[in-house]
């Protein structure tokens, strides 16, 4: 899409894929384990980061923050 952007089908198929990326059906069911996503936002809207920068420091902090022996098997099934 962004080497052919007259190419309908590769933007279509960029669209599809960033509506299922987005709008959490792919985890109906699933308890979620991970407000590392949200609190990210935040973090970007206030600092000027890009949120793929604040996915890549934040999920180390926090999960060190909130680990401990009693939700230890929840962290470990993250491979």
């Amino acid at each position: 899409a962004c080497e052919k952007p007259d190419d309908y089908e590769a933007r279509a198929n960029l669209m599809r894929t960033s509506r299922w990326a987005i709008n959490g059906f792919l985890a109906c069911g699933l308890t979620s384990l991970w407000p590392v996503h949200a609190m990210e936002h935040q973090l970007s809207a206030v600092y000027d980061v890009t949120h793929g920068h604040g996915l890549a420091v934040l999920p180390p902090v926090w999960m060190r923050y909130v680990l401990n022996d009693g939700n230890v098997g929840p962290f470990g099934s993250f491979h």
